[in-house]
């Protein structure tokens, strides 16, 4: 399988809302911020344009090819599960951690979001896109591609959202 990197989109209006809160968020420079299923590095981009480093930018990706492209980038990346804890090689605690059309293929709920809350500093920012479940519905009931496992395994709507902040203690 040969993957291409131009295929992840450069603007999306998540980003465009991820960085709005990042924006706001006191001593900019110096956050720590991991993007789980980065892709080639879009947002992580945007990221250095608006002044931090990308030493302080972490990655995970599946994609080799992804991944090698974020290390060119000077962006520290593995391909390794967030969720194995133990094989995960970045120790430290993120000030932010971003997902942007992840959360929908993940399985293991609990330990996804035990680990999303052990690898956030306290008082961290977690910041998580999905699509939007009424488009969704739109799609399937007009003979789209259904948003079926093996493709989405979960669907998200606001009010999960809020059980799942209110069970895992996040604002």
């Amino acid at each position: 399988l040969v993957f291409d990197c131009a295929d992840y989109p450069e603007n999306k209006w998540e980003y465009q809302e991820a960085l709005k809160a990042i924006s706001k968020i006191n001593n900019l420079p110096n956050l720590r911020i991991l993007e789980i299923g980065a892709g080639s590095g879009q947002f992580l981009k945007k990221l250095v344009q608006k002044g931090i480093p990308a030493d302080n930018l972490f990655a995970t990706e599946y994609s080799s090819a992804a991944a090698d492209a974020l290390r060119l980038k000077g962006i520290r990346s593995t391909r390794t599960d967030f969720r194995k804890s133990s094989e995960f090689p970045f120790k430290e605690k993120f000030d932010v951690i971003v997902m942007f059309q992840v959360l929908e293929h993940l399985d293991e709920l609990q330990t996804t979001f035990s680990s999303l809350k052990g690898y956030l500093k306290d008082g961290g920012t977690l910041i998580i896109a999905v699509p939007n479940f009424k488009r969704t519905e739109f799609h399937e009931k007009n003979g789209a591609l259904l948003e079926l496992p093996p493709n989405h395994v979960g669907r998200w709507t606001m009010k999960t959202f809020e059980h799942v902040a209110k069970q895992w203690n996040f604002k």
